[in-house]
């Protein structure tokens, strides 16, 4: 019978078999085309996307390079679609306009790639004319747990105003101060959730928490 000693040897070599076999995987590279080969795509093995290329005299308008990258979304290939954005909007084929630059972002955060969805929603966010683009970034600083730019997005949201969810706004900067450790004014915020029946309940929950809290403390 084989010891312990002999076991986590042959666990070593296992790991170190696959890593070696990782390696040769993202070696391998692998293309495909889209729309009789106005967009090439090249991937690994592990699924990452090393290049895009776009035939700008075939496929060079604004809106057939966003339905493009809308499809690449739908077929959840979000790396792809972040690709033809990006060098579109680089390449001035795109506007670099908000609804574009959101799109760029939710592509990146559909891949789970949180920081590099940062600077296009930062852009975005700026140049849009109401403030759902700021509480879109502040959910992604929630996501990265980067309380105090969260609460930044949510105030210049707020402050921008017209949003579809305003309520909602304030529950999540008052989530944001609370995680930061503002208490009072993660409760000035969750009063103002409550002038809106979508958050009222919720608001209500985190003020009877606050003051829970505070009396045990």
């Amino acid at each position: 019978m084989k010891g312990i000693g002999d076991l986590m040897k042959q666990a070593q070599e296992m790991q170190s078999k696959l890593a070696e076999a990782q390696e040769k995987m993202a070696a391998i590279e692998v293309q495909g085309e889209s729309g009789a080969g106005m967009v090439k795509v090249t991937m690994n093995c592990r699924y990452e996307v090393k290049r895009v290329e776009i035939d700008a005299g075939l496929l060079s308008e604004d809106k057939e390079l966003r339905r493009l990258a809308r499809s690449y979304l739908v077929a959840d290939l979000p790396y792809p679609a972040a690709h033809v954005l990006e060098q579109g909007i680089d390449g001035g084929q795109i506007e670099a306009e908000p609804k574009a630059l959101e799109l760029l972002a939710n592509s990146w955060i559909q891949a789970r790639e949180f920081d590099r969805s940062l600077p296009p929603l930062v852009r975005a966010a700026e140049i849009a004319e109401d403030g759902n683009v700021f509480v879109r970034l502040g959910q992604v600083y929630l996501q990265g747990e980067a309380w105090r730019e969260a609460a930044d997005a949510f105030k210049n949201a707020i402050d921008k105003g017209e949003l579809k969810k305003p309520g909602n706004a304030h529950l999540l900067l008052g989530i944001a101060y609370y995680n930061d450790a503002q208490s009072f004014r993660a409760k000035s915020s969750f009063i103002d959730a409550l002038d809106f029946e979508a958050t009222r309940t919720q608001a209500e929950q985190w003020i009877a928490h606050l003051e829970r809290e505070a009396k045990t403390s």
